[in-house]
């Protein structure tokens, strides 16, 4: 039994070699030696040994033939070589029934796509669906396309192609999913948006900018109770995304709601690390006003005023004088009272400030 295994291994080995011996000594020698570079991604030899196959051969019909042009051209465009998409245009032009047709036009795309010419690519995308597109790359076809639109301003084209993979498992859905909420969002389907950054919420790729657009997209529907109740549980991260702009959407959100002490420490932070508005800076004082805070009220008043002579400058001093008042700095109070009295816009506060 031993001797009849060893027999039959023997003849195995035997066949094997005359099969590879066949293969390399044939006509089709130069096609498999380049082959065999091309598989090791030695594309500047494979694509030299494809270019001599093709002349030594000389069948334009014969299916080696073909294959080894297809992957010439292939081989340049893996190198970025200048003639690598002329190479393959001339390919489609001469087989335009090849298996390979439409898959050149994925790779002209993808091509054209990692040199950020999303114009061009999508000149190539285009000319495929997805059906066109092999099962194992649909994925990353619709994906680049969705992408490459977005760059586009194509928003309704990059919407639809993010739809269809932003559910699946692959690698592109998460980053799918966020593309299609922004969009949602940017078209104010607040519904839809809120709905995708909630999971990307869960997602290690996504979870440090979800909240902010949360935050923004309850802001704009003035549900500032959603925007508190999001937003500081990530605040005392370092992943926050844009954490001045969050500081801004929870400080305001506790200003309207009436909740000025709540209100201080964020529009305080905001205040900090922004250039920041007149408007800005009035909302600050009024909040620290609001909040007992008199000294830093009239500093903050004090900036709005600032030798403007307009109703909100005539408000700020109006408050600058009664946040002295508390403090029991009559002099400053006066003087506060008498420059607002000194604009004429709001008679009732020129009246209460005489």
């Amino acid at each position: 039994m031993t001797r009849l295994l060893i027999i039959l291994g023997l003849c195995v080995n035997i066949t094997v070699f005359a099969q590879t011996s066949e293969k390399y000594n044939s006509e089709y020698a130069g096609f498999y030696r380049a082959e065999e570079l091309y598989e090791k991604e030695q594309f500047a030899a494979a694509r030299m040994e494809f270019r001599a196959f093709i002349d030594q051969l000389g069948k334009p019909n014969d299916p080696m033939y073909v294959k080894a042009r297809y992957y010439e051209g292939i081989s340049a465009l893996e190198l970025s070589n200048n003639d690598a998409v002329a190479l393959l245009e001339k390919f489609n032009a001469d087989y335009p029934e090849s298996i390979y047709h439409k898959e050149i036009f994925f790779r002209l795309g993808k091509f054209f796509y990692h040199k950020s010419d999303f114009n061009e690519a999508l000149i190539w995308f285009n000319k495929l669906s997805v059906k066109d597109v092999s099962t194992d790359n649909q994925s990353e076809f619709l994906f680049k396309l969705g992408y490459a639109n977005f760059q586009e301003k194509n928003y309704d084209a990059a919407r639809s192609a993010f739809h269809d993979i932003k559910d699946d498992s692959t690698q592109y859905s998460t980053p799918a999913l966020y593309f299609y909420s922004h969009i949602a969002y940017m078209n104010e389907g607040y519904p839809v948006a809120e709905k995708g950054f909630l999971t990307l919420m869960k997602t290690t790729q996504f979870s440090s900018i979800a909240p902010y657009y949360l935050a923004q997209i309850y802001y704009l529907q003035r549900e500032y109770e959603k925007v508190i109740d999001i937003a500081p549980s990530v605040m005392d991260t370092s992943k926050v995304f844009n954490q001045n702009d969050m500081n801004h959407l929870v400080g305001d959100s506790y200003y309207r709601l009436n909740k000025f002490s709540e209100a201080v420490p964020y529009l305080e932070a905001y205040n900090k690390n922004a250039q920041t508005t007149r408007d800005d800076d009035y909302q600050l004082g009024y909040a620290c006003y609001r909040s007992g805070l008199y000294d830093k009220a009239a500093r903050m008043f004090d900036r709005v005023a600032n030798g403007k002579k307009d109703s909100l400058a005539q408000v700020a001093l109006y408050h600058t004088a009664e946040s002295r008042m508390k403090q029991n700095n009559l002099a400053s109070a006066r003087s506060a009272f008498g420059a607002a009295a000194a604009i004429n816009v709001d008679p009732k506060i020129q009246e209460d400030a005489l």
